[in-house]
Protein backbone atom coordinates (compact mmCIF):
# COMPACT_ATOMS: atom_id res chain seq x y z
CA UNK A 1 0.00 0.00 0.00
CA UNK A 2 1.61 2.94 -0.85
CA UNK A 3 2.07 5.81 2.06
CA UNK A 4 -0.63 8.64 2.90
CA UNK A 5 0.25 12.16 2.56
CA UNK A 6 0.75 13.97 5.42
CA UNK A 7 2.04 17.28 5.39
CA UNK A 8 5.23 18.71 7.45
CA UNK A 9 5.07 20.97 10.32
CA UNK A 10 5.99 24.20 8.10
CA UNK A 11 3.17 22.95 5.11
CA UNK A 12 -0.04 23.30 7.58
CA UNK A 13 -1.33 26.58 6.59
CA UNK A 14 -3.91 28.57 8.83
CA UNK A 15 -6.11 28.91 5.58
CA UNK A 16 -6.27 24.67 4.91
CA UNK A 17 -6.94 24.38 8.60
CA UNK A 18 -9.78 26.79 8.59
CA UNK A 19 -11.26 25.23 5.41
CA UNK A 20 -10.88 21.93 6.94
CA UNK A 21 -12.71 22.82 10.12
CA UNK A 22 -15.38 24.45 8.51
CA UNK A 23 -17.85 21.31 7.68
CA UNK A 24 -19.46 20.18 10.84
CA UNK A 25 -18.69 16.52 10.16
CA UNK A 26 -14.88 17.41 9.76
CA UNK A 27 -15.53 19.23 12.93
CA UNK A 28 -17.24 16.78 15.07
CA UNK A 29 -14.21 13.76 14.10
CA UNK A 30 -11.56 16.62 15.68
CA UNK A 31 -14.09 17.15 18.60
CA UNK A 32 -13.90 13.59 19.33
CA UNK A 33 -10.32 13.29 18.84
CA UNK A 34 -9.91 16.32 21.26
CA UNK A 35 -11.58 14.54 23.91
CA UNK A 36 -9.28 11.33 23.79
CA UNK A 37 -5.92 11.51 25.61
CA UNK A 38 -3.12 12.83 24.03
CA UNK A 39 -1.07 10.20 21.26
CA UNK A 40 -4.53 8.11 21.30
CA UNK A 41 -5.80 6.37 18.83
CA UNK A 42 -9.10 5.93 17.08
CA UNK A 43 -10.04 3.60 14.81
CA UNK A 44 -12.37 5.04 11.41
CA UNK A 45 -15.30 2.88 12.45
CA UNK A 46 -16.32 4.00 16.28
CA UNK A 47 -16.36 7.96 15.45
CA UNK A 48 -20.08 8.47 16.44
CA UNK A 49 -20.61 9.91 12.53
CA UNK A 50 -23.99 9.22 10.44
CA UNK A 51 -22.13 9.44 6.69
CA UNK A 52 -21.29 6.50 4.29
CA UNK A 53 -18.38 5.02 4.58
CA UNK A 54 -16.74 6.96 1.37
CA UNK A 55 -17.83 10.29 2.49
CA UNK A 56 -16.09 9.98 5.82
CA UNK A 57 -12.86 8.66 3.95
CA UNK A 58 -13.19 12.11 2.00
CA UNK A 59 -13.74 13.92 5.15
CA UNK A 60 -10.17 12.09 6.82
CA UNK A 61 -8.30 12.95 3.73
CA UNK A 62 -9.07 16.35 3.80
CA UNK A 63 -8.30 16.62 7.99
CA UNK A 64 -4.77 14.88 6.77
CA UNK A 65 -4.28 16.55 4.19
CA UNK A 66 -4.89 20.11 5.70
CA UNK A 67 -2.19 18.39 8.70
CA UNK A 68 -4.99 18.21 11.31
CA UNK A 69 -4.63 14.24 12.05
CA UNK A 70 -2.65 11.86 11.30
CA UNK A 71 -3.50 8.38 9.51
CA UNK A 72 -1.63 5.13 9.93
CA UNK A 73 -3.11 2.21 8.46
CA UNK A 74 -2.57 -0.89 10.66
CA UNK A 75 -4.07 -3.96 8.55
CA UNK A 76 -7.80 -3.34 7.25
CA UNK A 77 -8.61 -0.40 9.81
CA UNK A 78 -7.31 2.82 9.60
CA UNK A 79 -6.25 4.95 12.80
CA UNK A 80 -6.33 8.45 13.32
CA UNK A 81 -4.99 10.46 16.09
CA UNK A 82 -4.68 14.53 16.11
CA UNK A 83 -1.42 16.19 15.40
CA UNK A 84 -1.81 18.09 18.55
CA UNK A 85 2.14 19.22 18.78
CA UNK A 86 2.12 20.35 14.98
CA UNK A 87 -1.14 22.03 14.97
CA UNK A 88 -0.24 23.75 18.51
CA UNK A 89 3.09 24.60 17.33
CA UNK A 90 1.90 26.21 13.77
CA UNK A 91 -1.05 27.83 16.07
CA UNK A 92 -0.55 28.35 19.54
CA UNK A 93 -3.98 27.83 21.22
CA UNK A 94 -6.06 26.68 18.12
CA UNK A 95 -7.32 23.63 19.56
CA UNK A 96 -7.99 25.06 23.21
CA UNK A 97 -10.10 27.38 21.15
CA UNK A 98 -12.01 24.76 19.11
CA UNK A 99 -11.95 22.58 22.28
CA UNK A 100 -13.97 25.43 24.26
CA UNK A 101 -16.35 26.19 21.42
CA UNK A 102 -17.53 23.25 21.07
CA UNK A 103 -18.29 22.42 24.89
CA UNK A 104 -20.29 25.77 24.89
CA UNK A 105 -22.18 25.27 22.26
CA UNK A 106 -20.69 28.36 19.94
CA UNK A 107 -20.33 25.45 17.23
CA UNK A 108 -23.22 24.34 16.03
CA UNK A 109 -22.68 20.39 15.43
CA UNK A 110 -26.37 20.16 13.72
CA UNK A 111 -25.70 22.30 11.02
CA UNK A 112 -25.86 19.99 7.45
CA UNK A 113 -22.98 19.43 6.29
CA UNK A 114 -22.16 20.50 2.52
CA UNK A 115 -22.99 16.98 1.69
CA UNK A 116 -26.15 16.23 3.42
CA UNK A 117 -27.67 19.75 1.52
CA UNK A 118 -26.80 18.42 -2.02
CA UNK A 119 -28.69 15.06 -0.80
CA UNK A 120 -31.39 17.55 0.44
CA UNK A 121 -31.49 19.25 -2.87
CA UNK A 122 -31.50 16.01 -5.05
CA UNK A 123 -34.45 14.81 -2.79
CA UNK A 124 -36.55 18.04 -3.26
CA UNK A 125 -35.64 17.53 -7.06
CA UNK A 126 -37.03 14.31 -7.09
CA UNK A 127 -40.06 15.13 -5.63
Amino acid sequence: MKPLYHPEREAISLEGVFSALGDSVRLNVIRELLNLPERAEKTCGTFAISVSKSTFSHHVRVLREAGLIQVRQEGAHSLLSLRREDVEARFPGLLAVVAIASSSNLISSDRPSHEDKVLQQTREVEL
